[in-house]
């Protein structure tokens, strides 16, 4: 059963994790987007913080900052909802 609003899409863009005041930065890659949320990757992932801004790096140079909050994590890869 599906349980979101918006269908995701395979993508692959760089993101980058903004925590703690954006004083902690974790590099990542998108794997897959919709008006709702993503699904992040990141090497090395063992913790991540509830609510976190994410910055999406599109290859046009455009930059777009998210307000995020976990919905799964699960070793290297984390839902997220956009609040």
């Amino acid at each position: 059963m599906q349980r979101r609003k918006h269908e995701r899409r395979s993508i692959t863009l760089r993101g980058t994790m903004l925590t703690s005041g954006s004083k902690a930065v974790i590099g990542c890659t998108i794997r897959n987007i919709s008006e709702d949320g993503a699904l992040l990757e990141a090497k090395g992932l063992t913790s991540v913080p509830a609510i976190f801004d994410l910055l999406i790096h599109y290859p046009d140079g455009t930059i777009l900052r998210r307000r995020c909050k976990v919905v799964r994590h699960a070793g290297n890869q984390v839902g997220v909802s956009f609040q």
